[in-house]
């Protein structure tokens, strides 16, 4: 009972094991409490499918995953020297303070500034990196490139080894490894016959985890059901229905994530007509709501509670109490109460 995520887990695994064996040095990504999944599943799954190396987000999810994976563990987000160190770690150093401030010989990887523009060193700065890069065990430089598709992602990671090389930065002294983030496997291959003496290893997160699709469903129970009339006052903020039908009480709220929106990524033409469409239901008292029944999407009757969210829903069948009702969600922004795993049952 509640917002529950279902997972097929033989066609999950399928994919993983299928993406596993198309990708070349993956390096599986355990990151966000564990894309939704959880952070022990994902480790655990990573065991399966043979990987010695993983990355995550913060150091908090390092020991996290640390309890389940016994391989190494990269830390992605930057290590500053006001940081502790997590012991068996590789941390990122993605600036010349932190390279100087590391003084160590644990090992570390070296991040370079991408079009990205997150983290990493300038390459004004690639001088100075020659210099210190000898003090470090370093493991590899890496590259975090943009999500936008991009017809010059072999040149961008070319043009930087290239200018790696001109810095004097010898290839043995990052172990000639390159990570990278957001690269196809067809892009790789044209890396690795390029630089055949480099490994390339891929940090893969969503399309590993989240790639099937059809493998992973949310739904919701429905709590409690009241018939309403026009002009009934409802919810906290008692404002009037607007027409006669059912009110529907159902699992989720805003400690799941229901009802979260991030900044619109999608900003062509199509993408803004979407958002005043959106806009103007809005203005009308019309608010969607991520769930649905019979493919129908439901209107919610006010903002979600902080565990439940109330909904309105007119003619037709009316689901009963105890029904669960699916709901569309992105699961790195979501908290389930209970996640169920299930063996082809088709989702």
């Amino acid at each position: 009972m509640g917002l529950t995520l279902h997972i097929d887990q033989a066609k999950w695994r399928t994919h993983i094991d299928a993406f596993a064996a198309l990708h070349t040095g993956l390096i599986p990504v355990i990151k966000g409490g564990g894309y939704g999944l959880g952070t022990e599943r994902l480790a655990s799954e990573a065991i399966r499918i043979g990987s010695r190396i993983v990355a995550v987000g913060t150091s908090a999810e390092a020991l996290e995953v640390g309890k389940v994976f016994n391989g190494e563990i990269l830390i992605l987000s930057p290590w500053r020297a006001d940081q502790p160190r997590i012991s068996g770690a590789l941390h990122t150093l993605s600036s010349i303070e932190a390279i100087t401030g590391w003084q160590d010989r644990a090992p570390v990887v070296v991040e370079l500034l991408t079009a990205t523009r997150r983290h990493g060193i300038a390459r004004n700065d690639f001088g100075r990196v020659s210099e210190l890069l000898g003090d470090l065990d370093c493991r590899g430089l890496a590259f975090h490139l943009p999500l936008a598709p991009s017809r010059n992602c072999v040149d961008t990671i070319s043009t930087a080894i290239e200018k790696v090389l001109e810095a004097k930065i010898s290839p043995n002294l990052f172990g000639h490894t390159i990570w990278i983030s957001h690269i196809s496997e067809q892009h790789l291959a044209l890396l690795r016959i390029k630089y055949p003496s480099f490994t390339f290893l891929e940090r893969v997160g969503s399309a590993l985890w989240l790639g099937a699709s059809d493998a992973l469903r949310i739904t919701a129970t429905v709590l409690d059901r009241h018939r309403v009339s026009v002009g009934d006052r409802i919810g906290y903020r008692q404002r009037r229905t607007r027409s006669s039908g059912w009110l529907l009480v159902v699992a989720g709220g805003t400690e799941n994530g229901i009802g979260l929106e991030s900044p619109p990524s999608d900003l062509s033409i199509v993408g803004r007509i979407k958002l005043i469409a959106k806009a103007l239901l809005s203005g009308a008292g019309v608010q969607l709501s991520p769930y649905s029944f019979h493919k129908q999407r439901l209107r919610f009757a006010e903002p979600p509670h902080m565990q439940c969210s109330l909904l309105l829903i007119g003619k037709g069948e009316i689901p009963k109490i105890g029904t669960e009702i699916d709901v569309t969600a992105r699961l790195t922004t979501t908290r389930f109460d209970l996640i169920t795993v299930e063996e082809g049952v088709g989702l």
